[in-house]
């Protein structure tokens, strides 16, 4: 996965892409935009703390994993499928109203039933002291089917904005 400064897992039929064209001149404006979708249960993002690329591992069958940190919420699937993005591709989603989420999620996507699940994403090192080498797993999210959405998030997790 690219540029991964933030990572977002997104409901491709609910995710409202556009921001407009100036927020770049304020990278302050796209997490206000990250914590409305997530309000919406359209999508989940968190910052990485830092920028590089990304292995990471998606799991549907409940796995016990701890790591260097963790952090859980809700996503509802309402066209039976989530895709996971990088930076580069959600700001160029925000700033461009022309690009489309399938031009970005290529391999990124994956099915599941319509309905509401629980995410919960695993960031395996502390980024301070590691450097991701391309070849061991860097994030693992387990997505695990739920009754009850979690509360929203009211902040990207691990950021320092």
């Amino acid at each position: 996965m690219g540029d991964g400064s933030y990572l977002g897992i997104i409901d491709v039929n609910t995710y409202k892409c556009h921001v407009g064209p100036n927020w770049a001149n304020n990278p302050k404006l796209l997490e206000p935009h990250f914590v409305e979708q997530m309000q919406e249960y359209s999508g989940l993002f968190w910052d990485t703390n830092l920028e590089t690329s990304w292995l990471v591992e998606v799991q549907t069958e409940k796995i016990d994993i701890s790591g260097f940190r963790e952090v859980s919420g809700s996503i509802k699937v309402t066209d039976g499928k989530l895709a996971l993005l990088n930076y580069d591709s959600l700001t160029m989603l925000a700033q461009f109203e022309y690009q489309t989420i399938e031009e970005h999620i290529k391999d990124n996507f994956f099915d599941l039933e319509n309905g509401n699940y629980q995410i919960r994403i695993v960031q395996l090192f502390d980024p301070k002291t590691y450097f991701p080498n391309g070849v061991s797993t860097d994030f693992v999210i387990d997505i695990q089917s739920i009754d009850v959405l979690l509360p929203p998030w009211n902040t990207v997790p691990w950021s320092k904005l």
